[in-house]
């Protein structure tokens, strides 16, 4: 759940910096450059992910069966 609710806010955080931050260059406000959208992208995705999990307890671990005892109940 938290790799979804990170998705979303990754894509409501850049459609909004791509729709409407501008910076002036050379006088001319212009949108970000291309190659900064993809570390801004990761960041907020992590961040946002990371945050959300703290908020809830962990899944309890689940013991997994020994290699060998699953080939052994195969061959029985």
């Amino acid at each position: 759940m938290d790799a979804i609710l990170a998705f979303v806010a990754t894509l409501v955080v850049m459609a909004v910096i791509v729709q409407f931050v501008k910076i002036p260059v050379a006088g001319k406000p212009t949108g970000i450059a291309a190659q900064w959208l993809v570390p801004i992208g990761v960041i907020v995705t992590l961040v946002v992910g990371w945050v959300s999990s703290r908020f809830h307890e962990p899944p309890e671990p689940v013991e997994l069966p020994d290699a060998d005892e699953a080939v052994v109940r195969q061959a029985a």
